[in-house]
C-alpha cells in the first residue's frame, strides 16, 4: 500500500485587490476541486468558471490528495495520453485481448497501419505498452507493472482511509466483499 503524505487544510483565503498573484487550492462552483488563478479583480478557476469577484473567500475542505511530485507527472501523461479516443480503445483492446498484432488492431479501430502505429509509439514511449517482435511482426501488449502500478497508486492517493472507498463527488468506488 502507498503512503502518502497530505498537507494541512487551508481554511480559507481572502483575496483582496491589492493581493499578488496566487494560486489556491480550491473548489469552484461545481464542487469540483481546482487550483483557483487570480486574474485582474477576477478569480478564474482550472475548469473555467468564474468564481466571482477578488473578494470572494474560497473554502478548502482539505479532501484534495497531495501527490508526489513524479507520481503527479506520470499520471498527468498517462491521462493525456487516454484523452484521445484512438489510444484509449488500443489500450481496452490491449486489456481484453491480452497481446494483439498491428494489423488486428488496425481493422478493430478502422484506421491505417501508420495512424495507429503513431498512437502506439507514443503509448510505448509514455512506457504504458510494450512491443513484442515476432518475425516481421509487432504485437502489443500493456506493460502491467506500470500502468497498473500507476492506476493503483493514483486510487490508493485518493482513497478514503475510514471506508476504504474512492470517492469523486457522488461516483463512489469501493471494494466488494
Amino acid at each position: 500500500m502507498l503512503a502518502t503524505t497530505v498537507a494541512e487544510p487551508v481554511q480559507s483565503v481572502r483575496q483582496t485587490p491589492s493581493s499578488p498573484s496566487i494560486r489556491t487550492a480550491a473548489t469552484n462552483v461545481t464542487g469540483r476541486a481546482g487550483v483557483a488563478h487570480r486574474s485582474d479583480d477576477v478569480l478564474e478557476d482550472d475548469f473555467g468558471a468564474g468564481l466571482a469577484e477578488a473578494e470572494q473567500e474560497v473554502e478548502a475542505d482539505g479532501r484534495f490528495p497531495v501527490l508526489p511530485d513524479a507520481l503527479e507527472q506520470d499520471l498527468v501523461q498517462v491521462f493525456k495520453l487516454l484523452s484521445d479516443e484512438t489510444r484509449l480503445r488500443i489500450l481496452l483492446y490491449l486489456a481484453r485481448e491480452g497481446e494483439l498484432h498491428v494489423t488486428a488492431l488496425c481493422k478493430r479501430l478502422s484506421q491505417s497501419q501508420p495512424a495507429v502505429s503513431h498512437h502506439l509509439a507514443l503509448l510505448r514511449n509514455a512506457g504504458i505498452i510494450e512491443p513484442r517482435r515476432d518475425g516481421k511482426h509487432n504485437f502489443y501488449s500493456i506493460r502491467q507493472q506500470r500502468f497498473v502500478g500507476l492506476i493503483s497508486e493514483f486510487f490508493a492517493t485518493v482513497r478514503d482511509p475510514e471506508t476504504d472507498a474512492v470517492e469523486f463527488d457522488e461516483f463512489v468506488l469501493s471494494k466488494s466483499e
